[in-house]
């Protein structure tokens, strides 16, 4: 549900609510509240543009968990092994 100022509220199957703030620069804070209105969890993710040699440019975004998504492809928090994130880019842990 849009609650304003650039903010949604999710109630979670277990009657909980996720809270997901536009912070208006690309990054994203999400907020777990429980049924008894305790915060449970925040992270903020964080957005980075990576120049490459051939003038384009890869989008890195943190989850706030250790996990990413690099172009659009997600590279979860334990990954082990490289991984193909398009534009001939590999993220490597």
């Amino acid at each position: 549900h849009d609650v304003g100022d650039n903010t949604t509220a999710t109630t979670t199957p277990d009657g909980n609510v996720t809270v997901d703030h536009d912070n208006g620069d690309g990054t994203h804070t999400v907020t777990d509240v429980d049924k008894d209105g305790k915060i449970t969890g925040q992270t903020t993710s964080h957005k980075t543009s990576v120049p490459e040699p051939d003038g384009t440019t890869d989008t890195v975004v943190t989850d706030g968990k250790g996990g990413h998504t690099v172009n659009g492809t997600d590279v979860p928090a334990g990954t082990t092994k490289p991984t193909d994130v398009g534009k001939g880019t590999t993220a490597t842990p």
